[in-house]
């Protein structure tokens, strides 16, 4: 597992922001930020929890097929938030509503792939609009 943090600690507020925590693990990654406050050692981290790599590894190399799939990131994920006292976390995720939305976000960017198929071909990016 390789892992990457940027933080920063405040002696003023006994506090360490963590700009930047990311984790590569053989099948789940995280990337995430958020404050852990020492003083009443409690939490409140926003983490992205990124999984199914071989599955995204696979259908990320094939054309259109990918965005389907995939979505804009190429990546199969979800929000998670934990929250609370630093030796007993509370996490929040909305992998049920995700996993409900999933066939509606398909079906959307099955009925946006040609336009983005089109700007791709013009140069009109969502960058440039």
């Amino acid at each position: 597992m390789l892992l990457n943090i940027s933080f920063r600690y405040s002696p003023n507020t006994n506090k360490i922001l963590v700009k930047e925590l990311n984790t590569i693990g053989n099948s789940v990654d995280f990337e995430g930020n958020g404050i852990i406050d020492l003083k009443s050692d409690e939490l409140d981290m926003n983490m992205h929890l990124i999984f199914l790599k071989g599955y995204s590894n696979i259908v990320k190399n094939i054309p259109v097929v990918n965005y389907l799939f995939l979505g804009n990131n190429n990546r199969v994920d979800t929000n998670v938030k934990i929250v609370g006292k630093i030796d007993n976390p509370k996490v929040e995720t909305n992998f049920i509503k995700e996993g409900l939305n999933a066939p509606l976000d398909f079906g959307k960017r099955i009925l946006n792939t040609p336009m983005n198929l089109y700007d791709s071909i013009t140069g009109n990016s969502e960058e440039e609009k």
